[in-house]
């Protein structure tokens, strides 16, 4: 029974791969769905809040204008009130009956009149039942005030610390030092103050909203005004705060947790003529939010469950053709994208094993290997890598590997990286990486070689300059001593050492001049030139040397045109090339030079059949003074070497002993003025 299982497991394998698959999907959109309902409840919450806060902080600024105007008819009426007292005082003396006639109809809590001395004249409501000291206040910040605003001033204020109301106080004075107080009714200015205005209508907006937790003014001192549990306010807003909220985003939100209650936050700085007076915070209960996110994740998780259980109905039912088609296109999909991507990376990739062969080869190996992708398909890997170097990338399992790889008869460095997998057949498949470093060798070893070259410069201008005085004192002397002196005996052995040291002087003068020569080279000068005509006049120039010695000299111009090189310079080049061809061939004389052109690169070659050089002496050549001949200075293949990478090239050598010996020279077709400056 547990075979029977398993069996039909692995028979309908890729059906429960479908049906999680899609049950996971539907999951993944029932999260998603209510992840999306969540935000857009919040959107509404912002949304809500924020039309509250406008409406709020309009109705504030009404409020605000409201008190504003309440107190200028107060101070009018006051005014008037003044006026009217003024003129009476102008025309009889202040009889206390008159002026509660008048305090009752102007609508006035109180009068005081004093002389000049300041002393109480008459005496009229509310000032009754206060104090000298209490007078004495006020008087003080009436002059206060009329340092600021003239002989009549306004202000609002309690007349004693028992009072829970503030009234509106108005002072003139008269031209002979008289002083005359008003205090204005209560009931006159309509809502006794702001503080207790914001009160009221915060607590009558958020008594209506049972989702309010609480509402409030607060600025950096204080709660200015509050409704709701006013415990969740905290202490009062630092300025971070209150400049946080301010004009770029006014609305702010933000999710609080106190204790085990979650408060949604919007808040908004209230301003009033360019000034602003605290920041509205408006707490909302998140209940609501919760419940109808739990209902939208118990509507999904059913809806889920229909749909896995209808999709489960419809693939073990009758679809599996249509999910073979879907899982075709999509792997047909995965394919082309990986195929894209195989084809389009700059690093040779080959994949293969060992039944089937070559499986991949993209544009960069079909570039690097020089071979079609369809004639290598299917073929062992050993159509492309030697056996031992197979072994060499495969056993040592190494993640990069630096070798010389032989690829036809060119050599190349590479970094190599190899990997493998098993398929579904149980087949071991290896995947190469192959990227060819070689031009990025052959830079290294340039900028190697033309720092030695320059600092052998160096040296050599250094040596020959202080070489060069004391032979020439030498030379000087040995023909002075030829000339005058005459030997009693010997005499022919004393002339011929004398020849002796004067033709080594000679010798060791001309080591000097190739020396200066060397380390003060001469400007590149490039110039248009047809290349088998200049080929040709170098060859004509070897042409007796050739027949003289019975030289097969080959000349493959595969391509010719115009190039803009130093003429000069590169015919010196190539004559030292060919002479030293010329020089290693003794029995079997053949000599080769080939052209060939390679995007914008010309190549020329050129090859001898002499004995070859040893591959110990190969990274010698170049060397200043390093030579195989015995009459050699080591100093023309330096030479020939400075001037090619004068010109943005590269020169590489390949010898085999006894088969012969290959000087490549990589140029461009025409060099930058920068490099031949």
């Amino acid at each position: 029974m547990f075979k029977k299982i398993l069996i039909t497991l692995k028979t309908y394998r890729y059906l429960f791969m479908l049906y999680f698959l899609v049950a996971a999907l539907l999951i993944f959109n029932a999260f998603f769905e209510m992840r999306q309902s969540k935000k857009e409840l919040m959107e509404l919450m912002e949304n809500q809040s924020e039309a509250t806060l406008h409406s709020l902080i309009l109705a504030s600024e009404n409020l605000i204008k409201n008190n504003v105007q309440t107190q200028m008819i107060i101070e009018h009426q006051m005014a008037r009130t003044l006026e009217i007292l003024y003129t009476i005082s102008k025309l009889t003396d202040f009889n206390p009956y008159l002026l509660d006639s008048i305090a009752s109809r102007a609508g006035i809590a109180g009068i005081l009149f004093l002389d000049a001395n300041f002393t109480p004249q008459t005496v009229v409501g509310e000032f009754k039942r206060l104090t000298l000291e209490q007078w004495n206040q006020l008087l003080d910040k009436a002059f206060t005030l009329q340092t600021i605003s003239g002989d009549t001033v306004f202000w609002q204020q309690r007349l004693s610390e028992t009072d829970s109301v503030q009234y509106r106080i108005g002072c003139e004075f008269l031209p002979g030092g008289e002083v005359l107080l008003l205090i204005g009714e209560p009931k006159m200015m309509g809502a006794f103050s702001n503080h207790i205005n914001f009160g009221r209508l915060i607590r009558n907006i958020a008594e209506r909203s049972p989702d309010i937790i609480y509402l409030a003014l607060q600025d950096s001192a204080s709660i200015i005004a509050a409704a709701g549990h006013v415990q969740f306010l905290g202490n009062p807003l630092n300025e971070t705060i209150l400049k946080e909220s301010e004009p770029a985003n006014p609305v702010s939100f933000r999710i609080l947790d106190f204790d085990s209650v979650s408060v949604f936050e919007a808040s908004h700085p209230f301003h009033y003529q360019n000034r602003q007076i605290g920041l509205f915070r408006l707490g909302l209960s998140t209940k609501a939010l919760q419940s109808i996110n739990d209902r939208i994740f118990q509507r999904l998780l059913v809806l889920s469950a229909i749909l896995i259980g209808f999709a489960f109905l419809i693939v073990t039912f009758g679809f599996i053709r249509q999910r073979y088609d879907i899982l075709q296109k999509q792997y047909a999909v995965i394919e082309t994208y990986s195929s894209n991507i195989i084809e389009n990376v700059s690093d040779a990739i080959i994949v293969f094993n060992n039944r089937q062969g070559i499986q991949i080869f993209n544009s960069a190996a079909e570039r690097l290997f020089k071979q079609d992708k369809n004639a290598v398909l299917g073929k062992p890997i050993t159509h492309l890598l030697h056996s031992e170097t197979l072994d060499l990338i495969v056993r040592k399992n190494e993640p990069v590997q630096e070798i010389e790889l032989t690829i036809g008869d060119v050599s190349k460095i590479v970094l190599i990286s190899q990997s493998h997998f098993w398929d579904g057949d149980n087949t071991e498949n290896y995947i190469v990486v192959i990227r060819d470093i070689t031009r990025q060798k052959h830079l290294e070893d340039r900028m190697k070689r033309q720092e030695q070259l320059t600092a052998v410069g160096q040296l050599a201008a250094g040596v020959a300059h202080e070489i060069r005085n004391p032979l020439n004192s030498i030379s000087t002397i040995v023909q002075q001593l030829k000339k005058d002196f005459k030997p009693t005996r010997d005499e022919d052995v004393y002339n011929e050492l004398i020849d002796i040291v004067y033709t080594e002087v000679k010798r060791i003068n001309q080591k000097i001049n190739e020396f200066l020569r060397f380390s003060r080279p001469e400007p590149i000068r490039p110039s248009k030139f047809k290349l088998s005509d200049w080929l040709n006049s170098i060859i004509k120039q070897y042409q007796p040397t050739f027949e003289d010695r019975q030289i097969e000299f080959v000349l493959q111009l595969n391509w010719d045109g115009e190039v803009f090189w130093d003429a000069d310079q590169m015919r010196g080049v190539m004559s030292n090339l060919i002479q030293n061809a010329i020089d290693a061939m003794t029995e079997r004389k053949r000599l080769e030079v080939c052209v060939t052109k390679e995007n914008d690169k010309i190549i020329i070659k050129v090859t001898d059949s002499g004995k070859g050089i040893p591959p110990e002496q190969l990274d010698k050549i170049f060397n200043l003074y390093f030579t195989t001949k015995a009459d050699g200075t080591g100093i023309g293949l330096s030479i020939v070497q400075r001037i090619v990478f004068e010109h943005d090239g590269m020169i590489r050598v390949s010898s085999e002993r006894d088969k012969g010996t290959t000087f490549t020279i990589t140029l461009p077709r025409t060099i930058a003025l920068d490099s031949s400056q």
